[in-house]
């Protein structure tokens, strides 16, 4: 009997713990988790959308205003940057190598249409290069994040050749992370804890194996993380959907429109 009771709790507070999801235009349709942490989810049927990437003007501007300007359905922000708005990863827009950085091997996003996966890639020389076998030379775009998280439906778990540090890999943190499947792209966007919750030693967000436990759920065969922390912002219709503190303003957005 206390066993049934037990199972009974638990399984209402799993239930309690997600909100079903809506359909927020004619490609993509949008969640809510929420339990200790509140994540963002969105599922967008690959083949539906245009996907690209706006640099931010005078070197950092905000995602809200990156998305107001360029009229997006939806956006977020993409890889790391210096203070300055230069890339720190690699970076590669509309065919043109904007930044190879610094020659370390990251995990990145890539597209050319509707094809679209992750990898680890660096530059020799100018020459865009996988770590993993595939032809970043073929894709327009390329976000650079750190880690890669699955590929070719593997889990990777060996972040040792990204030199990511361990707490990165393994703490909570606020997070923004794209996964892809056989027919959809999923957009991850993981809230933090607030400076006042992190004085207090409050540890919100999502590890990297959180990551990859909820996009193997989601059966998708390649997923990486992009910045994060304060960075970390999701835009739908012009409204910021995640809860943050002052809008950090970033060197690059991804920006998803509906196909014409």
């Amino acid at each position: 009997m206390v066993y049934k009771v037990v199972l009974s709790i638990t399984f209402l507070v799993l239930i309690s713990c997600q909100t079903s999801s809506q359909k927020i235009n004619s490609y993509s349709d949008y969640e809510v988790l929420t339990s200790e942490t509140k994540a963002h989810l969105l599922s967008l049927d690959i083949g539906d959308f245009d996907m690209s990437i706006e640099r931010a003007e005078n070197g950092r501007e905000t995602v809200a205003s990156i998305a107001k300007r360029t009229n997006a359905d939806i956006a977020i922000n993409a890889g790391f940057f210096h203070e300055s708005g230069a890339p720190a990863g690699v970076l590669k827009v509309s065919g043109e190598l904007i930044s190879c950085g610094l020659n370390k091997v990251r995990g990145s996003l890539m597209w050319e249409d509707d094809k679209i996966l992750t990898d680890r890639v660096f530059c020799q020389d100018t020459n865009l290069v996988s770590d993993l076998g595939t032809f970043p030379s073929e894709y327009s775009n390329i976000v650079g994040g750190v880690p890669l998280i699955l590929f070719n439906g593997e889990n990777v778990l060996d972040n040792d050749i990204e030199k990511a540090y361990d707490a990165f890999i393994k703490n909570r943190y606020a997070r923004t992370a794209i996964g892809i499947s056989n027919s959809k792209l999923f957009i991850l966007i993981v809230e933090g804890s607030s400076s006042l919750e992190k004085k207090e030693g409050i540890r919100k967000g999502y590890s990297i194996k959180e990551l990859a436990d909820l996009f193997i759920e989601k059966k998708c065969n390649y997923a990486v993380n992009l910045d994060g922390g304060g960075s970390t912002t999701l835009v739908i219709d012009g409204e910021v959907k995640n809860k943050l503190e002052t809008e950090r303003p970033v060197s690059e957005a991804i920006v998803f429109k509906r196909k014409r």
